[in-house]
């Protein structure tokens, strides 16, 4: 399960989800200089509706587990490999306290996107 909850599946098979990341033309502006090749994260560009998997590499759809539907997550063999992202609020556990000062990091609240 992911930190808000979510579960994470292993993507394989002939029926695995595609992610819809893809890699950049040309070459890189600034950093290292040099083509996109893949090496770097800045490398990849999010396509949408490009694959079956949202920027979070999940969707909402049906799994042995919720016949009835739910947002899950799936490690993936290509980029972005794991979820680079939450659609929901990570559980409190996983907040860090900052030094000097009370509360952690801020969240962002967002709900999950449905498909049926």
């Amino acid at each position: 399960y992911a930190a808000d909850g979510f579960p994470v599946y292993v993507a394989s098979g002939a029926d695995a989800p595609e992610g819809s990341w893809e890699l950049r033309s040309g070459t890189r502006e600034s950093g290292p200089g040099g083509e996109y090749d893949g090496t770097f994260r800045e490398d990849w560009q999010y396509v949408a509706g490009s694959g079956d998997l949202d920027q979070c590499n999940g969707r909402f759809g049906i799994t042995p587990e919720f016949p009835e539907g739910i947002y899950h997550y799936y490690l993936t063999e290509d980029y972005p490999y794991i979820p680079r992202c939450v659609w929901g609020t990570p559980d409190s556990s996983f907040r860090q306290r900052r030094a000097g000062g009370p509360g952690g990091p801020r969240f962002r609240r967002r709900t999950p996107p449905r498909r049926y």
